[in-house]
């Protein structure tokens, strides 16, 4: 039985997308699946239509009933209804020296 995942991951994306000019973030995921892998798979396949890199997983859980912060609470109530859905939050990006 697939459930809401929320997927704390590192991105890499095309020159251009983000408005800090990096190409290299953290953000957090939402979406649906029946095991953690298939979340995670759900996000990768996600960000390769975009041409974006998913380069590594901080964090795969479940959705609990608890408050994640205005933002993502909003995310979460979205993808409720809707078990196609992979929704990300604020890109919080960085740059390598």
């Amino acid at each position: 039985m697939a459930i809401l995942w929320m997927v704390t991951c590192e991105v890499s994306v095309q020159p251009g997308v983000l408005h800090s000019g990096n190409t290299l973030a953290f953000t957090n995921v939402v979406t649906w699946g029946n095991r953690s892998e298939d979340a995670v798979e759900r996000v990768r396949t996600c960000f390769a239509t975009y041409k974006w890199t998913l380069i590594g997983v901080e964090s795969v859980k479940p959705i609990e009933d608890k408050d994640y912060g205005d933002a993502l609470n909003e995310l979460i109530e979205q993808a409720t209804n809707n078990p196609d859905t992979v929704l990300y939050g604020t890109f919080h990006t960085y740059k390598v020296n």
